[in-house]
């Protein structure tokens, strides 16, 4: 019996599947083939966890381009091949289009990296002719000044200064000198002109690469997991804000919350003596307890910082804010 294609290991497409995503899956699953390698092999070769592979190619999850790449470097070694450009534009088609039925926020975030990419490579060209084109100027100004010098030796000589005895060669020479440092110093004019528009196309390109920066890291703010932006006093369940002064309110917004809070609830549980203890308490209770959730969840943990230590912290400048409310005459 022939043995099974590591694709054949997987089971059959979802028959639910968007016809763009079925069609990269099948793609990945044609690479996984060309490798020769199951999958176990392959989530070690290229260092990738073989439950997401898995989701990859039964079409659950888009892959990311890294991934495809990994996938068509493996087929490509294993079948000792260079490198197929036309199906990794058709991979990249197809990824952009599974994106746009699966995850248009994903889908936004990679069009701006192929736009940046895109503007970096036209800048990298950009620099060379600019470099180019000074490159030009120099030499040709360099053969602009020994044409003039030259043309300075002969009308020294004194052959010239006596036009009856003038050589007729000379002359010619003369006259030859000075059409090539007239064409010279036109060629100079238009090189100049032309490396100033360079330069102002690569201005351009460097104005629209930062706005494309700033684009691509608002995009990616929106895709962060819950608690994971990365300004201070982020609002995790609220649209991530597009601009400066936005970012800066909601920067302020959870501190000022929290600190005011409790300096407030405090206060206010002074005048509140000749009411029942339970209710005194109980609206403590019902009007600490989120503060102290946002405070810690959002006002004092930093991405990557643990949750216990921002809860008890928050929790102590909570209850000492209450304190000093309650203190305040």
């Amino acid at each position: 019996m022939a043995e099974k294609k590591p694709s054949e290991r997987l089971g059959p497409l979802p028959a639910e599947l968007q016809p763009d995503v079925a069609e990269l899956a099948a793609l990945l699953r044609d690479l996984l083939d060309e490798t020769g390698l199951p999958l176990t092999a392959l989530a070690v070769r290229i260092h990738w966890d073989k439950g997401t592979i898995s989701r990859y190619l039964s079409g659950e999850r888009v892959p990311s381009p890294e991934f495809i790449e990994a996938l068509f470097r493996e087929a490509d070694k294993s079948k000792e091949r260079e490198p197929e450009l036309l199906r990794r534009d058709q991979a990249r088609d197809l990824y952009l289009a599974a994106l746009q039925v699966s995850n248009k926020r994903s889908l936004e975030v990679e069009e701006l990296r192929l736009t940046l990419a895109g503007v970096e490579k036209e800048l990298q060209a950009s620099l060379e002719r600019i470099s180019k084109l000074s490159g030009k100027i120099v030499s040709r100004k360099r053969q602009l000044k020994d044409t003039e010098q030259e043309i300075d030796e002969i009308d020294q000589r004194p052959e010239l200064v006596a036009p009856a005895t003038a050589s007729l060669a000379l002359e010619g020479r003369r006259k030859s000198l000075v059409q090539q440092r007239s064409q010279f110093e036109e060629n100079i004019t238009t090189l100049q002109e032309a490396l100033e528009h360079e330069r102002k196309k690569r201005k351009e390109a460097e104005d629209e690469r930062d706005r494309l920066k700033r684009s691509l890291e608002e995009a990616e703010a929106r895709l962060l997991p819950v608690g994971d932006r990365q300004h201070p006093g982020s609002i995790a369940f609220l649209p991530a804000p597009t601009t400066r002064s936005g970012q800066m309110l909601e920067a302020l917004l959870v501190p000022a919350t929290c600190y005011l809070g409790p300096l407030y609830l405090g206060w206010i549980y002074r005048y509140m003596s000749a009411a029942p203890a339970a209710f005194r308490w109980g609206t403590v209770l019902a009007v600490a307890l989120p503060l102290w959730l946002l405070y810690g969840t959002y006002g004092i943990r930093q991405p990557g910082m643990p949750r216990a230590p921002s809860f008890i912290l928050a929790a102590v400048i909570t209850g000492g804010l209450f304190l000093l409310g309650g203190a305040m005459r």
